[in-house]
């Protein structure tokens, strides 16, 4: 099973039953990341119509994986966007509505009245789109336990707000280096299982609003996702405390696809 987790083209899914956009960062290519998509609602006190929410990645045609916290708002509609960033989704159609969402089971989220995180754990989700979205390769997610991964280089790629000038809602996704660092006390008892990434200097790439849920990559496989920072450091949920329930979500459907059940 483990296999399929970490070679997810052509695969399908079907399941039953203050976010955080990289600072400082660089545009990421056409086809570099496609599939590192953006989490959107609608608005009509917004200029375009829609605002960027989170990010999210696309481990299927029809199976995303993103933050749990960037999606309990029960009253909006969330949709996930792809393809080319820099023309409004509700003009090139390149958006899908989700459909069904499937958090850990103990997702917690506690926070006060200023938003700042109280208590965060399991913060993790898959999501389930209702049109299936064809991509150059999907995500692949990787079975590496997290704290091998101390001190080693990793990329992230957000969809949040930047420092440069324009319209941040009509921007490629900005991407990010940076090596894994010792999380800090304050940080560890905030959540249960965390990797951190700690910018040395003010000039580094750090995460900004709209960046939760992106993936941390190292050796182009997901091995976390973006929950909660701060201008000192960022916290991931960490890929291999969770490898076993995302694939019990998965199971074999014909020759080359998989679905969730």
């Amino acid at each position: 099973m483990l296999k399929l987790l970490v070679a997810f083209s052509l695969l399908t899914c079907n399941f039953g039953s203050g976010h955080v956009r990289v600072n400082k960062g660089t545009d990421v290519e056409e086809n570099e990341y496609p599939f590192v998509v953006v989490l959107f609602i609608t608005s009509i006190r917004r200029e375009h119509g829609f605002y960027r929410k989170c990010t999210a990645s696309m481990l299927t045609r029809d199976c995303a994986l993103t933050a749990a916290h960037c999606v309990t708002n029960k009253k909006k509609r969330f949709y996930i966007w792809y393809g080319n960033y820099t023309v409004s989704p509700l003009l090139s159609n390149m958006y899908t509505p989700i459909i069904e969402k499937i958090r850990y089971p103990g997702f917690r989220y506690e926070f006060d009245k200023k938003k700042r995180v109280l208590r965060i754990e399991h913060d993790i989700t898959l999501l389930r789109v209702e049109r299936s979205i064809t991509l150059e390769r999907y995500g692949r997610v990787s079975s590496l336990e997290y704290w091998n991964v101390m001190g080693s280089p990793v990329k992230f790629v957000g969809c949040g707000r930047t420092d440069k000038n324009g319209d941040d809602q009509l921007r490629p996704l900005q991407a990010g280096a940076e090596v894994t660092s010792q999380c800090s006390l304050k940080t560890r008892q905030l959540t249960n299982f965390v990797l951190c990434v700690s910018p040395p200097n003010n000039a580094s790439a750090s995460t900004a609003g709209g960046d939760s849920g992106g993936p941390l990559l190292h050796e182009d496989k997901i091995v976390g996702l973006l929950s909660f920072g701060d201008d000192k450091e960022d916290a991931y949920v960490p890929i291999s405390p969770y490898i076993t329930w995302i694939s019990s979500k998965f199971r074999l459907h014909t020759k080359n696809k998989v679905k969730c059940s």
